[in-house]
């Protein structure tokens, strides 16, 4: 059994528990990723499920509901997704059963024009279908003497464009003392983040947080403290900056 979640950032790891109908509780182990398993559980039983976050503080306890376990295979983990201009590539977790891979893709949300069957383990190169478009897919398992796997959630991916990676989507600032923090989601590709805005005088300023994997990103420039009109753009591998959006402040 597989559940996936919004990390919390609070947390360094979180555990999935699966509890019986008579009381027993089934751990899984303890995870950095934002999915978490647990096995030894029996098909057809009803389990409460609890997602645990810890850190150095104890644990929260999120209650997920109930759930009928199925025999059902589990879709293969996406490790990594790449978007080059023209492909992108997808880094899979593999299974002594898989036989054959099948992903299905396209240029808007669940709605797939293209279908890849594949027969190699673990990484692959799909071509774009329009270079530069975000693209959306989602993968299962083809699994020997059994029935396929589900499909994975579907995943979305940043194709390089002459005008760069897209910016992040729903940024926002909180203002402190002597600093800001900012909250983004962050862009696969993404090597870095250039922030831009104006002065009181209306001078423009610029600054690259140093920080390009986390939510969160603390930048002491107190430039921005009483600065208006703030934008981000997303930097990639090249250097390119692409396109700005705006961030609200909170």
């Amino acid at each position: 059994m597989r559940v996936t979640f919004e990390k919390s950032s609070l947390a360094t790891e979180h555990q999935l528990v699966a509890i019986a109908p008579d009381g027993k509780k089934i751990l899984g182990k303890s995870t950095i990723n934002d999915f978490a398993e647990i096995n030894n559980i029996v098909s057809g039983i009803n389990y409460n499920l609890e997602l645990r976050a810890t850190n150095a503080k104890g644990h929260s306890v999120v209650k997920l509901g109930e759930i009928n376990a199925k025999p059902d295979e589990l879709p293969p983990i996406i490790w990594d997704v790449k978007g080059k201009k023209d492909a992108f590539h997808i880094g899979f977790s593999v299974h002594r059963k898989d036989f054959r891979y099948e992903i299905q893709y396209g240029l808007t949300s669940r709605h797939y024009t293209e279908q890849f069957l594949l027969n190699v383990k673990g990484a692959t190169r799909i071509p774009a279908i329009e270079e530069g478009k975000p693209h959306y897919f989602r993968m299962r398992r083809l699994v020997t003497g059994s029935v396929d796997s589900e499909w994975t959630d579907e995943h979305r991916v940043e194709l390089r464009s002459e005008q760069g990676i897209s910016p992040p989507k729903n940024a926002n600032m909180i203002k402190a003392t002597d600093y800001v923090l900012l909250r983004i989601k962050p862009v696969a590709g993404a090597t870095g983040y250039r922030i831009t805005a104006l002065t009181p005088q209306g001078k423009e300023i610029s600054t690259d947080p140093a920080l390009a994997y986390s939510e969160y990103i603390l930048i002491k420039d107190k430039r921005l403290l009483n600065a208006t009109d703030i934008n981000i753009a997303t930097i990639d591998v090249t250097g390119v900056v692409g396109k700005t959006a705006p961030v609200m402040i909170k």
